[in-house]
């Protein structure tokens, strides 16, 4: 009888207390009213109907496709959005847009991305935000911005750690995916025995001496020779070919019979940094060799 009065009390005072706290707030929305997070309450209306990813387009509508104007869209978005609302998104649509502004490979931008997302907020406070993974979708879209370093070989420094430990704390899956690339991304940096130069040249010519260099690395005695057939008689395009032989194939091509075919296989591919080059091979008939068994003991 006793708790069956007590809970009618607490029933009639919550309630009280309820219409009491939305008397106060007459005027605004139910949802702004009970919302967790009181910074949204202390703004005002105007403000606050502002839309989150105002810039999401700032990306596809920007007139030039420089280094610059990218970091200038990163910074209108840091000085504009305060709260930083759609930074998620916003990363992601500038993730998407690195390869086309040519700044992929560019280390300050990386940082510049990075530092879209707040500092503290994700840093995970006692023992089960920890081990639920805390925040994310944040946490993702910082994979994700990582993912894509190692995909163009940019090395992270310890400044972006200072960023990472800052953002997220020391027990997030960010730490661990970065920690690992600071681990192994050194290790294989220079091992690959033809190396590009950085940045990658987009002349054909020279990726095409390249790739020549490349499949050719296996014999040192060959030369790379550049044709160029307005030199041939007769010749409707202005192009050339870049060719690579070593001494004793040009003796055999020079013995080659001229009713005999030679026969062009291919293409084939190889892989320049992230440049896809075709390559033709010239190959003749196999000759046949007689050999005559002599034996040895002289019978």
């Amino acid at each position: 009888m006793l708790s069956r009065i007590t809970r009618t009390i607490l029933t009639s005072s919550a309630t009280a207390l309820l219409w009491q706290s939305l008397r106060k707030v007459e005027g605004q929305s139910l949802s702004r009213a009970i919302h967790t997070s009181q910074e949204r309450c202390k703004k005002d209306d105007k403000k606050d109907s502002k839309p989150s990813a105002l810039v999401l387009y700032a990306f596809a509508n920007a007139e030039s496709r420089e280094r610059k104007a990218y970091l200038d869209i990163l910074r209108e978005y840091k000085t504009n959005n305060e709260m930083r609302r759609g930074h998620v998104e916003f990363i992601q649509v500038a993730l998407k847009y690195m390869d086309e502004f040519g700044v992929n490979r560019d280390l300050a931008v990386y940082k510049a991305v990075l530092d879209v997302l707040p500092k503290g907020k994700f840093v995970p406070r006692n023992y089960f935000q920890t081990i639920f993974m805390h925040y994310p979708k944040q946490q993702h879209v910082a994979i994700d911005l990582l993912c894509k370093m190692e995909h163009n070989c940019v090395i992270p420094d310890l400044e972006m750690q200072e960023m990472l430990l800052n953002i997220f704390g020391m027990q997030a899956l960010v730490l661990k995916k970065f920690w690992r690339m600071m681990y192994w991304m050194p290790k294989f940096a220079n091992l690959n025995p033809w190396p590009c130069p950085i940045p990658v040249p987009k002349d054909p010519k020279v990726l095409a001496k390249l790739a020549m260099n490349k499949i050719s690395s296996i014999d040192v005695q060959t030369e790379i020779t550049e044709f160029k057939t307005k030199d041939v008689e007769d010749a409707i395009d202005d192009t050339w070919i870049v060719s690579v032989m070593s001494s004793l194939q040009e003796e055999l091509l020079q013995k080659q019979p001229l009713d005999t075919p030679i026969f062009v296989e291919g293409p084939y591919t190889v892989w320049i940094a992230d440049h896809c080059i075709d390559y033709f091979i010239l190959k003749g008939a196999a000759k046949e060799k007689n050999n005559v068994y002599q034996d040895p003991d002289g019978k």
